[in-house]
């Protein structure tokens, strides 16, 4: 049987069919995901609110010194003196309590009067008591004063310039010199106790809270030395028996003088009304109430002074209630009797009936 011709469109088909097939096997191409869309972090929340803190409890009122009524009381307005006149200490003397008013005036009032009728003074006015007006040197405002008990002198100082001046019964004031005392860093002095042959001063800012004077101005000791740079502080004060005191009003720490004339800590015998409480105003001075000690903080012109005392070693704050739109200053006590003097008026009394 002759060969039969090739026949080229069978494999044409088969090789077509051939390659569909394994088109068939191979998958088709796959399409690219598209990418997934970041993801949008969520709104921060604002965390909650902590809670309140609680409110600080109200400062208690007390009427415990304003509120005593014995003894007579002075009206300041009514003393004829100048208008901008603001009160800021009171002494006592023998026979004169001592009022130091700014700007710098020294006032003298009779400590006990036999006849209450007025008494006239040209220059200043119809006034209630008979008053002897001592005005302060220029550009010094008098910071503090105290009486020495032995000789009538009135010892005065300057906080914003460094002086001390004393004077003496029927004389003007004199200023003293330092001619050895240490070096102020800044003011002058915030403080003066007076005793006999000795003048205790607190510098404003030194390396030691107090001085020790002779009357002359010689420096004879320093005590209660601070770290170097540093301004300790010391408010000096007599209690009613007379004896002298130190407030150390930062430390909340007090010391008694003692008979060779240093500074021994108090002990057990007196609770000091400092330091004062948190949040507080700091203690500006400090005085005796009978026996027990009170701190002082007068505020600014339109705070009400704060009163500091020590229960049971503890600190507490309290507002002296003087009456509306009057405000405690400071209080003297002697063993005599005792003043107290406010913005608007000074009451002295004794601690027993004169005869």
């Amino acid at each position: 049987m002759p060969p039969r011709p090739f026949q080229p469109t069978v494999l044409v088909l088969a090789f077509t069919a051939l390659a569909l097939g394994a088109c068939a096997l191979v998958p088709p191409p796959r399409t690219p995901a598209s990418p997934a869309p970041e993801e949008i972090p969520p709104a921060p929340v604002a965390p909650e609110p902590p809670p309140a803190a609680p409110a600080p409890p109200p400062i208690p009122t007390s009427n415990q010194i304003c509120g005593v009524q014995a003894g007579r009381t002075i009206d300041l307005a009514e003393l004829g003196l100048p208008a901008e006149s603001r009160p800021v200490a009171v002494a006592l003397g023998k026979d004169t309590v001592w009022l130091l008013l700014a700007p710098a005036q020294l006032v003298g009032l009779p400590r006990h009067v036999k006849d209450t009728a007025p008494v006239a003074i040209p220059e200043f006015g119809a006034v209630e008591e008979e008053i002897n007006v001592v005005p302060g040197p220029a550009g010094a405002a008098w910071s503090a004063l105290a009486v020495d008990r032995w000789d009538g002198s009135v010892w005065l100082v300057s906080e914003t310039v460094p002086g001390l001046w004393r004077k003496r019964p029927g004389r003007r004031p004199e200023a003293v010199r330092l001619p050895s005392a240490p070096p102020l860093r800044r003011g002058g002095f915030r403080d003066v106790l007076a005793g006999r042959d000795s003048v205790w001063v607190a510098p404003a800012c030194a390396d030691s809270a107090v001085w020790r004077l002779s009357p002359s101005g010689k420096l004879l000791s320093t005590a209660f030395d601070g770290a170097p740079g540093s301004c300790p502080a010391a408010a000096l004060e007599r209690d009613w028996s007379g004896t002298p005191w130190v407030l150390r009003p930062d430390a909340g720490a007090i010391f008694q003088l003692g008979f060779d004339l240093g500074w021994h800590p108090a002990g057990d015998g007196i609770a000091p009304p400092a330091p004062a409480p948190a949040g507080s105003r700091a203690i500006d001075s400090w005085f005796f109430w009978g026996a027990e000690p009170f701190g002082l903080s007068r505020g600014g012109a339109g705070d009400a002074a704060l009163l500091y005392r020590n229960a049971g070693g503890r600190v507490e704050a309290f507002q002296e209630d003087c009456g509306a739109g009057n405000s405690l200053v400071d209080v003297a006590g002697d063993e005599r009797g005792w003043a107290v003097l406010t913005r608007q008026w000074l009451r002295l009394a004794d601690h027993q009936p004169r005869e």
